[in-house]
């Protein structure tokens, strides 16, 4: 119940966006972190697809764009299954829009022909054993891609506090965030964020990069490129790319 409150927050943060004006964005984010040798055309008209974790679905508007037989958009938290639906379901009789956790999702053996996961399995009690679950899912020669934090990229400020702030009233925490510029807000005092982003390389506490999620989910793990392609070795699955951010997308 605590996770989906956190979840449920901090989508209602980002209720408004309008993936229609930014779909280019959208798709440079999607290609920065799958980084395909093929355009996404190939991998998604008339298959079966999974977005596991998401959010309020910018990525499954873009998948929808190349005419997939059929869209699994999941998510475990009600306000993004709520904010996918509006963003979702006026588009297309092919999308399934689903409230479930990646670890007990409802779907039998090989049926995905592409699977995408990216931001979420870091936030998952044991991430390795989703990515098994997921890549269970995934058809033969289909393909799975998953962004995750990597080792030491994440905000040195925000690891040292969190065990303090996982303590603290969560709108304390939402208050600070819209006062700085840690999430889009009109109560911002002073933008924090702007100002270390600024600093580029001096931000060595990576102030710049702290965040509401940050400071506030339970869980927040993070893995090497080593790690992280022996899980899609256990799991038999080819690696066909990679990215020092850290993103693999592999084939079965």
């Amino acid at each position: 119940n605590k996770e989906q409150k956190i979840y449920n927050e901090i989508w209602k943060m980002q209720k408004n966006s309008i993936f229609k004006k930014n779909l280019k964005k959208i798709e440079n984010k999607f290609n920065e972190y799958a980084q395909l040798p093929n355009r996404l055309e190939y991998y998604f008209r008339n298959k079966i697809i999974l977005d596991a974790g998401s959010g309020t679905g910018r990525f499954s508007y873009l998948v929808k764009k190349f005419r997939p037989k059929m869209l699994f958009s999941v998510d475990f938290s009600k306000e993004a299954t709520i904010q996918t639906q509006k963003n979702l379901i006026p588009l297309s009789q092919n999308i399934i829009i689903i409230r479930a956790d990646l670890n007990n999702l409802p779907f039998k053996k090989n049926k995905f022909d592409f699977i995408f996961s990216f931001g979420v399995i870091h936030h998952t009690i044991m991430p390795k054993k989703t990515f098994d679950k997921l890549a269970n899912l995934v058809k033969k020669n289909g393909f799975i891609s998953i962004y995750i934090y990597k080792k030491n990229s994440l905000s040195l400020l925000q690891n040292l506090i969190r065990p303090i702030t996982l303590r603290i009233g969560r709108e304390k925490i939402k208050s600070f965030c819209e006062s700085f510029g840690f999430v889009k807000s009109k109560k911002i005092i002073i933008n924090i964020k702007k100002i270390f982003i600024f600093f580029g390389k001096c931000d060595i506490l990576g102030i710049r990069n702290i965040s509401y999620e940050g400071l506030t989910t339970t869980y927040l793990h993070s893995y090497t490129l080593d790690e992280v392609k022996m899980w899609f070795k256990d799991n038999y699955l080819k690696i066909i790319s990679k990215t020092n951010i850290l993103s693999i997308t592999g084939r079965k």
